[in-house]
């Protein structure tokens, strides 16, 4: 039995988490979207492994070309 793909990240996830989410699911490739978004792959393949983190205008412009956008819980 496979397991269902979900469609968001864990409702505890942090920010770090949820975009590293996204990115890991996302149908564009890390080298377009480190293209995109200003950055080396090197740099982005680092903050999806977890080894390190993103400045705060550059998660900005990583959530923009995820399409992501920061919504508060009710």
């Amino acid at each position: 039995m496979t397991k269902a793909k979900t469609t968001n990240p864990p409702k505890t996830a942090t920010l770090n988490e949820a975009l590293r989410w996204y990115l890991k699911n996302s149908e564009t490739s890390t080298h377009e979207i480190s293209r995109q978004i200003g950055i080396s792959h090197a740099s982005l393949y680092r903050f999806l492994g977890g080894s390190h983190g993103l400045l705060g205008d550059t998660m900005d412009r990583l959530a923009k070309c995820l399409k992501l956008r920061l919504v508060r819980d009710k």
